[in-house]
């Protein structure tokens, strides 16, 4: 009786294994993408909560103005603040009304984080607007070289989240950009998640 019994679990369990492998999205199937406009899908506990910019090396396509306004910080850091070299950062929305901007440089003992804490706004149209509200100790010793990406230009400016598929095809869904709404040609883009 035991063995039968053993037999007929076994028996479910491959079932089970194929019933769920059935359910599952085959992979030769095409990805279906939402349609809305990107800022009804990002932001806290939405489809999309960050985005991560790597303007070390994605230079392709990347805006004149934001990369001039990067490469001004990453030389300020460099030069004035004991050789740390910026390396990254990443805008993630951690509640409906505030983000934060961690911001990833390399000093002599690793890769260290500055974390920028912003409330921010959202109108109808998707725009975006920072008022910076904290930041840990290592964002407090970087202001003062970054001044170019931090409150030059996120402080300063309002910004719109939008795809970036003009610029790179086929990557809806995966890479978007922050435009500044006053001047579209000035943005940051990277991939998002």
């Amino acid at each position: 009786m035991m063995k039968k019994n053993q037999h007929y679990i076994y028996l479910l369990l491959i079932v089970q294994v194929i019933f769920i492998a059935s359910c599952k999205k085959k992979s030769n199937e095409p990805e279906v993408i939402d349609n809305s406009p990107l800022y009804q899908q990002l932001g806290y506990g939405k489809k999309y909560t960050s985005l991560t910019v790597n303007p070390m090396y994605d230079t392709a396509k990347v805006s004149e103005d934001f990369i001039t306004r990067w490469n001004t910080a990453k030389q300020n850091l460099l030069v004035n603040y004991g050789g740390r070299q910026l390396q990254s950062f990443e805008v993630r929305f951690t509640s409906e009304t505030q983000l934060t901007v961690r911001v990833a440089y390399r000093s002599d003992t690793g890769i260290a984080t500055a974390i920028y804490t912003y409330n921010y706004t959202m109108d109808g149209q998707g725009n975006i607007l920072l008022t910076r509200t904290a930041t840990n100790t290592n964002a407090s010793n970087l202001a003062p070289y970054i001044t170019t990406i931090i409150s030059g230009y996120l402080e300063t400016y309002q910004f719109k989240p939008d795809w970036i598929e003009d610029k790179f095809e086929n990557t809806k869904g995966t890479v978007a950009a922050f435009y500044r709404t006053d001047d579209p040609d000035s943005y940051f883009y990277g991939v998002i998640k």
